[in-house]
Formats: structure tokens, sequence, C-alpha cells
């Protein structure tokens, strides 16, 4: 693998990196929507409620 090629496989997997996080974007709105709570979604995630909370907050303020 020569230089060019690692940056070409670089951009591919950011490009791959960004979309992966917008479907999960998707995904926290729709279960805060249908009533999720943010200890389920951080459960689902590996992380906190309040990690989850604090990533996604915009997603769903008004949901419990």
């Amino acid at each position: 693998m020569d230089k060019t090629e690692a940056l070409n496989d670089l951009r591919q997997y950011e490009a791959a990196r960004q979309q992966s996080e917008e479907d999960v974007r998707q995904c926290v709105g729709r279960a805060r929507e249908l009533g999720a709570s943010w200890a389920e979604i951080g459960a689902m995630l590996g992380v906190t409620r309040q990690a989850a909370q604090q990533r996604f907050a915009e997603l769903g303020a008004s949901v419990p």
C-alpha cells in the first residue's frame, strides 16, 4: 500500500463513520419520539444515561 491508497482509505472510512453517526442520531431521535428513556438509550450505546443525554440532547429534550 502506498500513501495515496492509505489516504483514499482514510477518506472512505471517514465518510462511512459520518454516515454511521447520522444513522445513530436518527435512531436515537426515533427512540426518543417513541418514549425511550435516556437510560435505555445509553444502555444500548454502552454509555451512561448522562452521556447519552449530553450527546443527543437536542434530539429529544421534551421527552423525559
